[in-house]
């Protein structure tokens, strides 16, 4: 079992995330899905605070909104997912719900409708964190704007590398089963109504029959490229989670922060470009090898 409690994020903080992964134990041994064993997992990381989702993610580009996204998934071909989804805490048990109700995905109001129903009361997660984060950003932006430069991909990246990116959990269980879980706070760059990473299936988070890759980045770029599908296709492929995991850090800049935590039948396998928060609990005698992205 792997998990990433945010690309960009301190490194001391992977103890929360090795918290985190327990519950997911503890979960399993309770005789929990799967799928709900990694949602126990990821809404720890949430309740957290300190990471991009839940209780810490960020406020929008207006400094008034908090819209999250999130998305469970395992090897049956359970999934369920949520985006812009607001004013709850644990968005990750709102996909849970949404896969549990034979849906697929919902979005907006809608989905905050949704979570109601199924009895999740309301709760503002905005923070003092979350406050400057988003004025650091928006300095930096109007400093931009001043200079007359645009708003690069890697640009949206760094300035924001201090809100940290998505935090996702994937587990093998000793039958051979996967699941994975991610959640996103959004960035305090994005505007009302981006949709991040972590709701979208095969951009933060895939998982296939013969394993499961979760990554912690930028949206737009995860999106743009689809990057953990890819990385799953390379893990298939080349039948090697170090390569996959290689060929994901290869296909995104230098510049650009990020995690990748991938596993299949055998191995696991973690690498990341930049400081990173991560946890590893054993399913197997193996130990995963991190890997890090060469510098430009």
């Amino acid at each position: 079992m792997l998990g990433i409690g945010g690309s960009g994020a301190d490194p001391s903080l992977s103890r929360d995330v090795q918290k985190a992964l327990q519950q997911s134990m503890l979960a399993l041994a309770e005789g929990s899905k799967p799928l709900a064993a990694v949602t126990r997992a990821v809404a720890a990381l949430e309740d957290d605070g300190a990471f991009n989702a839940g209780r810490g993610s960020a406020l929008r580009q207006d400094g008034l909104s908090i819209l999250m996204d999130a998305m469970v998934w395992d090897s049956s071909g359970n999934f369920g997912a949520v985006t812009n989804l607001g004013l709850v805490r644990n968005p990750v048990k709102v996909a849970l719900d949404v896969a549990n109700s034979q849906l697929a995905m919902m979005g907006g109001p809608g989905a905050t409708s949704f979570a109601r129903a199924h009895g999740h009361p309301a709760f503002d997660a905005w923070s003092s964190r979350a406050q400057r984060q988003w004025e650091v950003a928006s300095m930096a932006d109007a400093g931009r704007e001043r200079d007359g430069e645009g708003a690069s991909d890697s640009q949206h990246s760094s300035v924001n590398t201090i809100a940290y990116h998505n935090a996702a959990v994937v587990l093998r269980t000793a039958e051979g089963q996967f699941a994975g879980a991610a959640s996103g706070g959004g960035s305090s760059l994005a505007l009302p109504g981006e949709i991040g990473a972590a709701g979208i299936p095969g951009a933060a988070l895939f998982v296939g029959q013969n394993g499961a890759v979760a990554i912690s980045g930028p949206s737009p770029l995860l999106l743009r490229i689809q990057l953990a599908r890819a990385v799953y296709e390379q893990m298939i492929e080349s039948q090697s989670t170090t390569q996959a995991v290689v060929y994901g850090l290869e296909a995104t800049p230098k510049d650009t922060t990020l995690a990748i935590v991938a596993v299949d039948r055998d191995t696991f396998r973690m690498g990341s470009r930049g400081p990173v928060a991560w946890g590893f609990l054993p399913s197997a005698p193996n130990t995963p090898t991190p890997i890090q992205a060469s510098e430009p």
